[in-house]
């Protein structure tokens, strides 16, 4: 379905293969998980060349019949969109706050000044990088809104876990994995194999399987040591998952 770029922050840029099947699953999984409405109205304020600009914020969007406001090309990168941000969540009347924790300690530092803010949802979603727990407590002080993080990748056509809409709201943690997507915790042998999989709150190698993982990079030589026996993904990440099924990333 479509070539996207990845690896800034993790190696070489290369290009991931994504799929029809992954999209179609991904968008599922995600309006079940945040309960997603075609009365939805959100912010495009991430990159468009990145995976949660390119699908979160667009593709599944468009599939949800959600109203996208795109505020600039720069998206939360235009500081006089930071500036005014609660201005145009009252103007637009926006549902879904989200954005990266950058962004979000922006936000802390400007709160909201008398702005009509009933349209938000009590809930948000946030990723790219840890969610400080300070900030999570502070903007949910300042506008009411619990903000979710997940865990994802460009590789898993973007989250594969997320914090629970309703009940245990754990700070500091990645959330549970989303439906039909596996996530476990290993060690790798020497030959680069799953050798054991880690107890319950043991720290090992983060793996991934799932209808939304990408089947392989365009140039296939990045793909060794990555694409696993049995459709798992080695993320490179390390990471533990708790007794009651909650990852977290360290």
């Amino acid at each position: 379905a479509a070539y996207v770029h990845s690896g800034g922050t993790t190696g070489s840029p290369k290009l991931v293969k994504l799929t029809h099947r992954g999209f179609s699953y991904k968008f599922w999984a995600n309006t079940h998980v945040m309960a997603h409405t075609a009365d939805d109205v959100i912010f495009a304020d991430y990159p468009m060349f990145h995976i949660a600009g390119f699908f979160g914020k667009g593709i599944m969007a468009i599939a949800d019949g959600m109203e996208i406001v795109i505020p600039s090309p720069n998206g939360a990168r235009d500081k006089s969109f930071i500036e005014n941000y609660w201005k145009f969540v009252e103007k637009y009347r926006i549902t879904i706050l989200s954005g990266v924790p950058t962004t979000l300690a922006q936000l802390c530092k400007r709160p909201p000044n008398g702005e009509d803010l009933s349209s938000l949802r009590p809930y948000g979603v946030t990723g790219s990088t840890a969610f400080p727990p300070e900030i999570a407590r502070q903007l949910q002080q300042i506008c009411g809104v619990r903000m979710f993080s997940t865990y994802g990748a460009t590789e898993y056509t973007q989250n594969v876990a997320q914090t629970p809409r309703d009940g245990d709201f754990r700070l500091g943690s990645a959330g549970l994995r989303l439906p039909y997507t596996q996530i476990k915790i290993v060690e790798l042998d020497d030959a680069g194999r799953i050798e054991r999989e880690c107890a319950a709150d043991e720290i090992g190698l983060v793996v991934v399987k799932g209808p939304s993982v990408t089947p392989g990079y365009v140039d296939g030589a990045y793909d060794q040591g990555i694409l696993l026996p049995d459709g798992w993904f080695n993320s490179g990440d390390l990471g533990r998952i708790d007794p009651d099924g909650f990852l977290w990333i360290t």
